[in-house]
């Protein structure tokens, strides 16, 4: 795995300074930057954080004092959503099993959508797919 061949994120000051290009010259990655004011052009991650936020909001009620201890279960419940995409959950594709999880966590319509699925497989082998359609068996 390592470290990816290619970073994009925003313009924000936090991404646009000498540590940043230093690390991006250590680690050999090249990292680039979205069109400014244009978050369409990030629009995945611009998804994915449109969704952290919203159930942020319903974990706090709308009263964000206390969001830093909601993440963990946010982010819980994040890496165990199946993906229709990809027909599987982030966990069992980064770590090739499913994830055990507390009780009553997942709802039965959840649980149901991940019987009627195929586990991603090639040759009868079960593989660890990658958002760049790459892959590795198991």
């Amino acid at each position: 795995m390592g470290f990816p061949t290619k970073l994009q994120s925003d313009n924000g000051t936090e991404f646009k300074n000498s540590l940043s290009k230093d690390l991006a010259n250590a680690m050999g990655y090249d990292h680039r930057f979205i069109t400014p004011l244009h978050p369409s052009a990030n629009g995945l991650s611009e998804r994915f954080v449109q969704t952290v936020k919203k159930l942020l909001a319903k974990s706090t009620n709308g009263v964000g004092n206390d969001w830093d201890e909601f993440l963990p279960s946010i982010q819980l419940a994040m890496n165990n959503r199946i993906s229709k995409r990809l027909n599987s959950t982030p966990f069992s594709l980064m770590f090739a099993r499913k994830m055990i999880e507390p009780y009553g966590f997942r709802s039965d319509k959840d649980k149901l959508k991940e019987v009627k699925g195929k586990p991603p497989t090639v040759g009868g082998k079960m593989v660890r797919m990658f958002l760049n359609n790459s892959q590795i068996s198991l």
